[in-house]
C-alpha cells in the first residue's frame, strides 16, 4: 500500500495488535498488559482516533505510537521491515480479494436508493407490541422475553394492508427492525403471528440482521432468521443474521464478519440452508467454523426451545460445546453421508431451488446443474453464438437472484453491455442510443452480474486465481469462463495447461458451491464431418474439458445458403439445435431441441414448429 495512512486505519490493523497481545474491551478501547515491561495491572491500550488511525500507548512504561510502530517495537525490527510485515499481514487477509473488483465490473451500473426512518418515527410499533397481549404470548413461546424484544425494538402492526400481499392479516405481525446506533431504522421485516409468513417493508435496503454487534475480541454467530440470532444474543452471544438463505451476502459483509475474532455460521440444517452456510464457508476460510445443530434441530431457536426447554443456562452451556466441536471439524465439505440422506426436506434435483434454470423449458429439462457441477458448452464451428446463448441464461438468473461471475477473454465490457441492453430490450443492437443502455440498466435494477478479463493475464493459473478471489469477494454463485482455449493458448503444453485449469475448475466448482460454465472451442472439421453436428469428442484440446464436466452441451447452426441477389448478413441459419452430450444428473426432457436465433437483438426463442415465432416475446416472460 502507497498511502501510508491508510495503511494505519485498515481495519485488519487491529488485529495486528490482536495477534500479540492480548486484548479486552474497554468501552472504545482495548486494553491488555503491556508486552514491553512487566505488569500485572493492564496499563496498555489500543484505540481508534476521529480520523480511523489505530494508536497505542501505555500509561505504565509511556510507549506509545502506531500500527507500525508497535510492530518495531515488539518485533525488533526498523520501520522498513516493519511496514512490510504489516502489508503483509493485511494482503494476507479476506481484503485481499479486493483486487477482483478492478477487473470485474458489473453490467448494469443501476443503483437503488433506500429509504431510512428515524427511531422514533418507528416508536408507535414498539408502543403497539408493549399493549399486544397475543403478540407477547408468541414471543414467550419462542423463548424470547419481552426485555429481549425491547432491547431490538421489536414492533407489532395489527395490519399491514397491502403490505400483506394477500396473506391473512386477522392476528397481526412482528416488526423486527435493523437498526444503526439506536437512532435510524434501515429496514423492517414483518413476520405474521398467525402463520409463516414474511413481508419486508418496501423501499428499505435488505441486509444482515445486528450486524452492529460484531466486536474484535469476541465471537459472532451467522444464523438464518432473526429469531434466531436473538435468541443467541439473549444468551449471552453476539449474532447477526441472514434474512434468508437466498440472501446475498457481499463483499462488505463479509469483511465486517471478519473483523469478529472468529466466525461461527450457525444456519438451518435444511438442504438450502447448508448449501449456503458451506458456500460461506468456503469464501470465507480464515477464522470461520461451520456449526451444526443437535441431529433433528432446524436452527438456534428450535434447539433452545426443544433440547434446552428454554433455559438460557443450559442453552449457552450446550452452544459453547458446539462451538468446541465446530474448531475441532475445520475441514468445509466433507458429509455425513447419512445424515444427508435422512434429511427430510431433500426434493428431486429437477425441483431443486438453487440449480441452474434455462429459460426455455425443452433446454431446462434435459440436465440438472446443481451448486458445485460443471456444464462444459461448445458449438459446431466459431461465432454461432455461444456467449450469446450463455447470456441469454444469465440475465433471467441473475434477475433471480444469483451472483454472476463472467470471466469474458475476448470481449470487453462495452461489448457485452451492447448485447445484454440489445437482449433485455428487444431492439437490434447496432442502433441502440445512450438512452437505451440507461434504460435497460433501470430495468435490470441491481442485478450482481459483473463482466471483465484482464489483458495482462497470459496464464490459465493467474486467470484462474482472478476468477477464484472474485468468487470470495463477490459471493458469485454462477461462474462462466468463456473461453478455456483462449486462457491456455500461450501455455508450452496447451493440453496439459486445460487438463490442469479443469481439475481446478471442478475443485472450486465443488468448494465454493457455484455452478461453473466452462465455454470451448470445437476441433478444426475435415472435409468429411465440415458443418454436421459435432460429437463430444469433437472439443478442441484437453479430452478432460468433455470427461470432467458434470454437463456437456452443444449448439449447432447450419451454414446459410449463398444468394447472390440477396446476399445474407449472417452466415449461419437462425434455426439452433442445442444438444445434450453428456449429463450425469439427466433430467426429464428430450436431448436434443431446436431454438430460434434472432440476431439483430441478440435472443434465442423456443420453437414449437418449424417456424419461426410469429411475435417475439418480452423480457422476463421466460420463465
Amino acid at each position: 500500500m502507497d498511502n501510508l495512512d491508510e495503511l494505519k486505519r485498515n481495519p485488519a490493523m487491529l488485529r495486528v495488535f490482536t495477534s500479540r497481545v492480548q486484548l479486552r474491551h474497554d468501552g472504545k478501547e482495548y486494553c491488555g498488559l503491556c508486552p514491553f515491561h512487566k505488569e500485572d495491572t493492564p496499563s496498555f491500550k489500543v484505540y481508534q482516533t476521529d480520523d480511523g488511525i489505530y494508536l497505542f500507548q501505555c500509561f505504565g512504561c509511556q510507549q506509545k505510537g502506531n500500527g507500525i510502530q508497535f510492530v518495531m517495537a515488539f518485533d525488533h525490527v526498523q520501520f522498513p521491515e516493519a511496514k512490510r510485515r504489516v502489508e503483509e499481514f493485511i494482503k494476507n487477509s479476506f481484503s485481499s480479494t479486493r483486487s477482483a473488483e478492478q477487473v470485474f465490473k458489473p453490467v448494469s451500473q443501476q443503483k437503488k436508493e433506500f429509504i431510512t426512518i428515524p427511531l422514533e418515527k418507528y416508536a408507535p410499533l414498539e408502543k403497539a407490541l408493549a399493549e399486544s397481549v397475543e403478540a407477547k404470548e408468541w414471543l414467550a413461546k419462542r423463548g424470547i422475553s419481552y426485555d429481549t424484544a425491547k432491547r431490538f425494538h421489536l414492533g407489532f402492526r395489527a395490519d399491514l394492508g397491502k403490505l400483506a400481499n394477500g396473506q391473512s392479516n386477522d392476528t397481526g405481525w412482528l416488526s423486527i427492525p435493523n437498526c444503526v446506533n439506536d437512532n435510524k431504522v434501515l429496514s423492517i421485516k414483518y413476520r405474521s403471528i398467525a402463520k409463516k409468513a414474511f413481508t419486508r417493508q418496501p423501499g428499505m435496503a435488505t441486509m444482515l440482521f445486528n450486524l452492529e454487534t460484531v466486536d474484535a475480541l469476541e465471537s459472532v454467530f451467522v444464523t438464518e432468521g432473526e429469531f434466531d440470532a436473538i435468541v443467541l444474543e439473549q444468551s449471552g452471544f453476539r449474532a447477526v443474521s441472514l434474512p434468508s438463505a437466498s440472501t446475498t451476502v457481499t463483499a462488505e459483509m463479509k469483511e465486517a464478519l471478519l473483523e469478529a475474532d472468529t466466525v461461527f455460521l450457525a444456519g438451518d440444517t435444511d438442504p438450502v440452508g447448508v448449501q449456503k452456510m458451506n458456500k460461506l464457508w468456503a469464501e470465507m476460510q480464515e477464522r470461520t467454523y461451520l456449526l451444526k445443530w443437535p441431529t433433528g434441530m432446524k436452527d438456534a431457536n428450535q434447539t433452545f426451545l426443544e433440547v434446552c426447554s428454554g433455559d438460557v443456562e443450559k442453552f449457552r452451556t450446550l452452544v459453547l460445546e458446539l462451538m468446541a466441536k465446530a474448531k475441532s471439524e475445520p475441514m468445509p465439505y466433507m458429509f455425513s453421508l447419512s445424515e444427508s440422506m435422512a434429511s427430510s426436506d431433500r426434493v428431486n434435483l429437477s425441483e431443486h431451488p438453487l440449480r441452474l434454470r434455462f429459460p426455455w423449458k425443452s433446454v431446462d429439462s434435459m440436465a440438472n446443474i446443481l451448486p458445485g457441477s460443471v456444464l462444459s458448452f461448445f458449438a459446431t464451428q466459431t461465432g454461432m453464438g455461444k456467449t450469446s446463448f450463455i447470456m441469454n441464461v444469465l440475465v433471467p438468473e441473475a434477475r433471480r437472484g444469483e451472483v454472476i461471475l463472467n470471466y469474458s477473454a475476448e470481449l470487453t465490457t462495452d461489448e457485452y453491455s451492447n448485447i445484454v441492453a440489445a437482449h433485455v430490450l428487444k431492439k437490434n443492437r447496432n442502433h441502440l442510443t445512450l438512452e437505451d443502455y440507461k434504460t435497460a440498466a433501470k430495468i435490470l435494477g441491481g442485478i450482481q452480474f459483473y463482466i471483465g478479463r484482464n489483458p495482462d493475464l497470459q496464464k490459465a493459473d493467474q486467470v484462474l486465481d482472478l476468477i477464484e478471489a472474485g468468487i470470495r469477494r463477490l459471493g458469485a454463485t454462477i461462474v462462466v469462463l468463456d473461453h478455456i482455449h483462449y486462457i491456455t493458448r500461450n501455455e508450452s503444453d496447451t493440453v496439459k495447461a486445460q487438463e490442469n485449469a479443469m481439475q481446478r475448475i471442478k475443485n472450486m466448482a465443488a468448494k465454493y458451491g457455484v455452478k461453473f460454465i466452462v465455454v470451448g472451442q470445437p476441433r478444426k472439421a475435415n472435409q468429411q464431418t465440415r458443418g454436421k453436428v459435432v460429437h463430444i469428442t469433437d472439443m478442441k484440446g484437453a479430452e478432460v474439458i468433455g470427461s470432467d464436466a458434470d454437463v456437456v452441451m452443444a449448439l449447432h447452426r447450419n451454414a446459410v445458403r449463398i444468394d447472390q441477389t440477396n446476399p445474407p448478413k449472417d452466415p449461419w441459419e437462425p434455426q439452433t439445435e442445442i444438444h445434450l452430450k453428456k449429463g450425469r444428473s439427466m433430467g426429464d426432457g428430450n436431448s436434443f431441441t431446436t431454438l430460434y436465433f434472432d440476431g439483430p437483438i441478440v435472443t434465442f426463442f423456443e420453437l414449437t414448429s418449424a417456424k419461426p415465432p410469429e411475435e417475439k416475446q418480452l423480457f422476463g416472460s421466460v420463465v
